[in-house]
């Protein structure tokens, strides 16, 4: 009886051991899974972060269509000086945008119909909203090609002209 004793008295001191050290094993687990979560988390907070940076360096960059030297304008609105593109697209819908040269960070993107050869249609949005929509005109000279024309929004006129060389 004494040795079965003994055999017991050992195994619940093993017993006993093995439960302790599985609680530091599951409290070091633990910390582990903690870790791996925070980082986790932190990973997901950059993605989201590099998600945002991009969708507003879309929203505020012109069109990113491939530019050719027969897209690209400058001109003037209302005096100040321009530089833009504007796209003609064979389903006669025009894209562009341009900015100030005094504020480059400030993009207003243009969208039209061409329907009628010779006069565009257009809507100018600026961050997303309605800005000014109108009739632009195009005249030719031996130099240049200018579209030209009012534009209205909120009640106020602007007069807008792109040119490029022919």
């Amino acid at each position: 009886m004494k040795s079965f004793t003994y055999f017991i008295a050992i195994g619940m001191l093993f017993a006993i051991n093995s439960c302790g050290n599985n609680e530091s094993n599951n409290e070091g687990e633990l910390g582990l899974e903690r870790e791996k979560l925070e980082l986790e988390k932190e990973k997901l907070k950059l993605e989201q972060e590099k998600i945002r940076n991009q969708a507003n360096e879309n929203q505020e960059k012109p069109d990113n269509k491939p530019v050719s030297s027969s897209n690209l304008y400058s001109g003037d609105s209302d005096g100040s000086e321009i530089k833009g593109t504007l796209t003609f697209n064979p389903d006669k819908t025009v894209s562009g945008s341009y900015y100030f040269v005094t504020s480059p960070s400030s993009v207003y993107k243009i969208e039209g119909t061409n329907y009628r050869d010779g006069e565009i249609e257009v809507n100018i949005t600026f961050r997303g909203r309605d800005f000014r929509s109108g009739t632009m005109t195009k005249s030719l000279t031996a130099s240049y090609v200018i579209w030209e024309g009012d534009l209205w929004g909120n009640q106020e006129r602007t007069y807008l002209t792109m040119k490029r060389p022919r």
